[in-house]
């Protein structure tokens, strides 16, 4: 299992080295002007060996250490690990030392100025039934005196310096080992959040053995435990969630540690009551499940209905906003994909209905009437017919969308918004109002209200930063990319999940428009009485 270097490096450079100059002038208003520059002290590849034997194999393992410019001097001394609640490791040079590492080289090294040197070692595979360790080593500038580079001995100098560490890791993988105890990860909460507006799923692990464990969880969702059609969700840990490849996957926990595991779930998530089932896979195999019911507000997740809509009960459609263009760079085909995740089979009716109430003809749907059988997908295909002699830029409606379950005798029905784009449009502008601070209802937060003044539709997202006076910093969205049809308004709520404490804060909101994003600063106070109470103006606007 492979690890990216970027996952693994605690210390990459916990500091450069760092000389800054002040000088301070002799004069009643004192100027101070600062320089700083910044070169490691030594840089060292790898950062992570991962190593594989039987018990008792005695294995060598080797570092190159990289010096810069100037000569300095090193300690290198094995540490033991801790992990955070992200997945990320860190160095704990107050755990229990481990025999199975052994440095060869000296634990103070001197290196030359661009020259390179080496950490050499040997670790002996233990013996029992664990499958993995880890271990760490750490290698620590110790420094030189910095030179005195003072243009003028008559001005005060200050030098600050700081240190170069970098935390290696060894990984060790027991051949033959078969790593029972992985069962007794505990899987101590499971739910599903909003993030970013959408629901993730996630999950606390623990591992209260003295063994590290590699593995993989997943879960699939499901109305009922007997759906067989949900597919599974494979959980990352935080700390991975940047990497493409299959190794995102990849799950690791050391001792004694409790890491956090998470995904986006790819469907609609309407109101009700979920079936989660849980599974840890180790070498490829189920080594513990466990179902979780849990129960689901589909307002806590704003953005699901912006990618995928939800039509009827169990019955989806995505893409939730339908665009066909003949513009340049647009797309005169969509392919718009239902799922019916219900027991039973549905039929669909479509039609593309103006603002007006008339047909869309240009908008051709293939097909316009069809069935999905239950745990079934179906697609179509929605085509911008050619136009040549349209004089606007875009027309607007709806998709219709009706649907009857085999079971029932009456129809449910959904209307997806519909652009159709005939030529390049001209910019759209927005109007935006102040942000007020808004209490009521169950998610209280920031609310600003967004006109669309131009004559076509806009994909709205917008961020707010709340940023208090002593550094603490808050984010939120809103709009998630939910379309803004010419001439209308829309409300946007940033939810604010947590109490503000009293003391001013300044609030940075920032709109996309496609260009230029519009950005305003706000100033904001909440005082002990009150729990906000907004500034009556915008500081600055920013167009």
């Amino acid at each position: 299992m492979h690890y990216p270097i970027r996952t693994l490096v605690f210390a990459l450079i916990t500091a450069l080295l760092c000389c800054q100059e002040v000088l301070l002038a002799q004069k009643a208003n004192r100027e101070i002007r600062v320089q700083e520059t910044f070169e490691p002290s030594f840089r060292i590849e790898p950062l992570m060996h991962r190593i594989s034997g039987r018990s008792g194999d005695v294995i060598p393992f080797e570092f190159t250490l990289e010096s810069s410019n100037q000569s300095t001097n090193v300690e290198v001394f094995s540490v033991g690990l801790r992990q955070e609640i992200t997945g990320g490791i860190l160095h704990d040079e107050d755990s229990t030392q481990v025999d199975w590492v052994r440095l060869v080289t000296p634990n103070k090294l001197s290196l030359e100025a661009n020259k390179s040197t080496k950490i050499e070692g040997v670790v002996r595979i233990p013996a029992g039934e664990a499958k993995h360790f880890s271990m760490g080593i750490m290698v620590r500038d110790l420094g030189n005196q910095a030179p005195n580079n003072a243009s003028d001995p008559s001005k005060t100098q200050a030098t600050i310096r700081f240190i170069t560490q970098y935390m290696l890791r060894l990984d060790l993988e027991v051949e033959g080992a078969r790593g029972d105890q992985i069962q007794r990860i505990i899987v101590e909460d499971l739910k599903i959040v909003s993030h970013q507006g959408r629901p993730l799923i996630q999950a606390i692990l623990s591992n209260p053995t003295d063994t590290t464990f590699e593995f993989e969880i997943r879960s699939k969702i499901s109305t009922s435990p007997n759906e067989r059609s949900a597919k599974p969700i494979r959980l990352a840990m935080p700390i991975r969630w940047d990497v493409e490849d299959d190794s995102r996957f990849a799950g690791r926990i050391l001792p004694k540690s409790k890491i956090r595991m998470e995904e986006f779930v790819s469907e609609a998530l309407a109101t009700g009551t979920y079936e989660i089932e849980t599974e840890i896979f180790f070498e490829k195999k189920v080594s513990l499940k466990k179902t979780y019911s849990i129960k689901v507000a589909a307002e806590e997740f704003p953005a699901q209905e912006v990618l995928i809509a939800q039509i009827a009960e169990g019955l989806q459609a995505s893409p939730a906003q339908l665009e066909l263009s003949q513009a340049r760079g647009g797309n005169r085909r969509l392919i718009l994909e239902f799922k019916n995740r219900s027991k039973t089979e549905r039929t669909v009716a479509l039609k593309a209905i103006g603002l007006d109430g008339l047909a869309m003809t240009a908008a051709m749907i293939q097909p316009s009437d069809f069935s999905i059988p239950a745990n079934a997908t179906r697609k179509v295909t929605l085509t911008l017919k050619g136009q040549s002699k349209i004089e606007q830029a875009a027309d607007y409606g709806f998709l219709s969308v009706e649907t009857r379950a085999a079971n029932k005798d009456f129809t449910e029905s959904r209307q997806l918004p519909l652009a159709l784009v005939y030529k390049k449009v001209s910019k759209t502008t927005l109007a935006v109002a102040p942000l007020v601070w808004d209490p009521n209802g169950k998610y209280p937060g920031f609310r600003t209200t967004v006109e669309n003044t131009g004559d076509n539709h806009m994909p709205v997202e917008a961020r707010l930063s709340l940023v208090s006076e002593g550094g603490v910093r808050l984010q939120s969205l809103a709009g998630f990319g939910k379309w803004l049809m010419p001439k209308a308004k829309e409300s946007m709520l940033f939810r604010i999940d947590q109490p503000l404490l009293p003391g001013k804060y300044t609030i940075k909101c920032e709109i996309q428009t496609g260009e230029k994003p519009i950005v305003f600063d706000q100033e904001f106070t909440v005082s002990d009485v009150e729990l906000a109470k907004p500034s009556p103006k915008i500081s600055s606007v920013r167009p």
